[in-house]
């Protein structure tokens, strides 16, 4: 995972596996941010694989970050997972890019 930040807006790349082993400290290893920032990018291009406890996972953190006052975006998500997304109605802000 990598973590870009500006001014406003910080970008979470996920890389690798998103799965039931790695899901549960995904919150845990993305770093707090500034009340400033607005906006969170969550960035698939780079996931390799994500299974229903990554899903659940990401799911949670985006929940977070709403709750927080922040917009979400999910961008670069594979065919598998924008179709499991709009099925389960998990990462509902799940886009194409």
């Amino acid at each position: 995972m990598e973590v870009a930040k500006d001014a406003q807006r910080v970008t979470v790349h996920l890389c690798g596996e998103l799965d039931f082993a790695s899901a549960p400290d995904l919150a845990s290893r993305v770093p707090e941010f500034p009340r400033a920032v607005d906006e969170v990018v969550v960035d698939l291009r780079r996931l390799a694989f994500c299974d229903v406890a990554g899903m659940r996972a990401l799911h949670r953190y985006c929940v977070e970050q709403l709750d927080a006052g922040r917009e979400v975006r999910v961008i670069g998500a594979r065919p598998y997972f924008r179709k499991v997304s709009a099925i389960t109605g998990l990462v509902p802000q799940c886009r194409e890019g």
